[in-house]
């Protein structure tokens, strides 16, 4: 029994490190390959989130390293395709910021309490967020900035 709930543990963590590999590519793949194929690639990203977060909790395998890691995970990903997508839009700076903020909101948090729990707005946001994000990608014409 032991056995296969470390298997499943593994998994889950695999598949939130593939998330911060995906993240440092965004940059590459978006100026190589253009918004639609970033827009693939973030829709995947995305979905692994919840993918990690199903698996983790069916198999009772959550963990506070794993949870940590699903937040710092979920930040990164949303402010570089945030950063990505000023590159379409100016005014996805604004998202960038309040990403931003509730990192370090989070960080703070955890620094004094030594947890943080995640609710049911933050999973809403994240939601709403990843959706207006891939949608920006797939739906944006791009504008230059300089």
């Amino acid at each position: 029994m032991k056995d296969k709930r470390k298997k499943w543990l593994i998994i889950v963590n695999t598949i939130t490190s593939l998330r911060i590999i995906g993240s440092i590519f965004m940059f590459p793949i978006y100026f190589k390959y253009g918004q639609t194929v970033m827009g693939i690639i973030l829709t995947i990203l995305f979905l692994t989130d919840w993918i990690d977060g199903y698996i983790a909790r069916k198999f009772k395998v959550c963990t506070f390293f794993g949870s940590i890691m699903d937040g710092i995970c979920d930040k990164i990903m949303a402010i570089v395709s945030c950063i990505i997508l000023c590159f379409l839009n100016k005014y996805m700076i604004a998202s960038i910021i309040l990403e931003a903020l509730i990192f370090f909101a989070n960080t703070f948090v955890l620094t004094q309490k030594g947890n943080v729990k995640s609710s049911i707005i933050g999973k809403g946001k994240m939601w709403v967020l990843s959706i207006c994000v891939i949608l920006g990608f797939f739906f944006s014409k791009e504008e230059k900035l300089l």
